[in-house]
């Protein structure tokens, strides 16, 4: 009984493992596929433009939260928790998107305080970057700011 006896068991196993991996593959291809036709039937604008404005919100808000000390000392304007940054958004263009908002402390406008820091901050066109920060400080006079 050598060796070729005893693997020989094993040969089937081979063949259901082969035709296993084989099976899982063209599953995988065929739900790739699906996936990637969908996107295809989908408006060009709702894959680039329509996120683009949330996602620049969000990515303003972060930065806000960065530059004032984080979630522990610091929270944006209600606005900027609104889908595309509703009131806080003061200019959209090909230059990218301008917030300007007020932050304070936790609660401070839930509790009626009033807002310890103003941000401006410019984002990319597609919302991924921030390009500048044009303003991060004690809040300047009230009309040129958005609540």
């Amino acid at each position: 009984m050598g060796r070729s006896t005893r693997l020989s068991h094993w040969k089937p196993l081979s063949r259901l493992t082969r035709r296993a991996r084989l099976n899982a593959a063209l599953v995988l291809t065929i739900g790739l596929a699906s996936f990637a036709m969908a996107g295809a039937f989908l408006p060009s604008w709702s894959q680039s433009e329509g996120s683009a404005p949330r996602r620049a919100v969000n990515m303003a808000r972060m930065k806000a939260e960065t530059l004032n000390g984080g979630l522990q000392v610091y929270r944006a304007a209600a606005c900027m928790h609104q889908q595309s940054g509703g009131s806080c958004l003061i200019r959209s263009s090909s230059a990218g998107y301008v917030f300007r908002f007020y932050g304070g402390g936790p609660g401070w406008e839930q509790l009626g305080l009033p807002p310890k820091v103003e941000t401006e901050l410019l984002v990319a066109p597609d919302g991924r970057s921030i390009r500048e920060v044009i303003y991060n400080g004690p809040v300047r006079s009230s009309g040129s700011t958005k609540r």
